[in-house]
């Protein structure tokens, strides 16, 4: 079973989820992920699947989802329209610790710890 999906999009979600699928505060900042997006796959605009299959190749190389939905749905309050969905898992954070030690007059030795994110 097929079913199309057409109509003017009403509501555009941008969603975390962790691997369970439960709704979770992600860590990427959302503007990175509208940058992402094809203008047309916004609020206003009539739903078309290109621009869909368009945000999941724009958003990919951005290396940060282990995986990327997108799920236009009808909109329950205005029918006829659409609620497009953007489901984001993702990858997990690990951190790495890193210190410089450098020494300036003979004797002293300073050391400065740092850490990242990989």
């Amino acid at each position: 079973v097929c079913e199309v999906v057409e109509g003017d999009i009403t509501q555009l979600v941008i969603q975390f989820q962790d691997e369970l699928g439960n709704v979770v505060e992600g860590n990427t900042q959302v503007p990175v992920v509208l940058m992402e997006l094809p203008k047309r796959l916004r609020q206003g605009y009539v739903f078309n699947i290109e621009a869909g299959k368009q945000a999941l190749t724009n958003i990919k190389p951005l290396r940060l989802f282990s995986n990327i939905e997108v799920n236009p749905r009808p909109d329950e309050k205005n029918e006829g329209a659409i609620v497009v969905e953007i489901i984001l898992k993702e990858f997990e954070h690990k951190s790495v610790d890193v210190s410089t030690v450098w020494n300036i007059v003979h004797g002293l030795v300073e050391e400065l710890p740092h850490w990242y994110l990989v």
